[in-house]
C-alpha cells in the first residue's frame, strides 16, 4: 500500500514540476508592452526634428494598437501630418510622413 502512495506522490510531484516549468517558460515569452501615445509623440518629434527642422508639438490619435495618426506643429507654424506603425513584437515605432 505504501508503494502505491509513494508512486502517486512521485507522479503528482513530477506533474506539478512540469507545470511549473511550463509556466516559467511562458513568462519569458510575454509580448512586449507597446509604447504609450506620449512615447510615440516623443519619438516622432525627435525624428521629425532631425529630418525637417524644429518641432513645436506632436499630437497623436491611436485608431489601433499598431497605428498612430499624428499632426506635428512646426515652429514656423506649419502642420505636418505623420503616421506611425508600431511593431507588436518589438515595440519599435516606424514613422511615415503623410502628404
Amino acid at each position: 500500500m505504501s508503494d502505491q502512495v509513494s508512486d502517486s506522490r512521485a507522479a503528482f510531484l513530477a506533474v506539478a514540476l512540469a507545470v511549473l516549468a511550463l509556466e516559467l517558460l511562458a513568462l519569458g515569452h510575454q509580448p512586449l508592452r507597446g509604447p504609450s501615445t506620449a512615447e510615440i509623440e516623443g519619438i516622432l518629434a525627435r525624428d521629425i526634428q532631425v529630418h525637417a527642422g524644429p518641432v513645436s508639438d506632436v499630437r497623436c490619435a491611436r485608431p489601433a494598437d499598431d497605428v498612430a495618426r499624428c499632426v506635428a506643429l512646426m515652429y514656423d507654424g506649419t502642420r505636418t501630418r505623420v503616421a506611425a506603425t508600431v511593431d507588436s513584437h518589438t515595440g519599435r515605432v516606424a514613422p511615415t510622413l503623410e502628404r
